[in-house]
């Protein structure tokens, strides 16, 4: 496991606490939607974290792998994007119920958001053959429709 992995599973119980110490501010009760986009909001900050920190190890550091060009996308951010359109869709339309949301709720949010995407960092959907691989150095990719 790298150095950078440890910092981020380190990082995760202490933004859970913070959560748990900041619930008083937060809402209680959210629509379905709502909630949904706090979460892939949350999800597409915590893979931006890391994406902008491996931008900083790439301009510090020479690369170790070539840069590929290859049919697949980031399951994280696709996922992340997609979830977030369909919170929109339905803050915006009202469809779905109503969580209550309590601070043990709250932080459970934010420990399952964040292991979630600390899972799925290194995963990229591929197109031939389709399907979901794990590629730990994805962000050497250059993204296209075609191999």
């Amino acid at each position: 496991m790298k150095t950078r992995e440890i910092v981020e599973l380190g990082l995760i119980p202490v933004v859970v606490a913070a959560v748990g110490v900041a619930a008083r501010w937060l809402p209680p009760r959210l629509e379905t939607g709502e909630l949904l986009v706090i979460a892939c909001l949350t999800w597409l900050v915590q893979g931006g974290l890391r994406d902008l920190w491996l931008l900083h190890l790439a301009r510090t550091q020479p690369p170790n792998t070539p840069r590929r060009r290859l049919p697949c996308m980031c399951l994280e951010s696709s996922v992340g994007l997609t979830g977030l359109l369909l919170g929109v869709v339905l803050a915006l339309t009202g469809v779905g119920g109503h969580v209550a949301l309590t601070p043990a709720r709250w932080m459970l949010l934010a420990a399952g958001v964040l292991a979630l995407g600390f899972a799925a960092k290194d995963l990229v959907i591929t197109w031939r053959p389709l399907g979901v691989r794990r590629d730990p150095d994805h962000h050497t990719i250059i993204f296209t429709w075609r191999a």
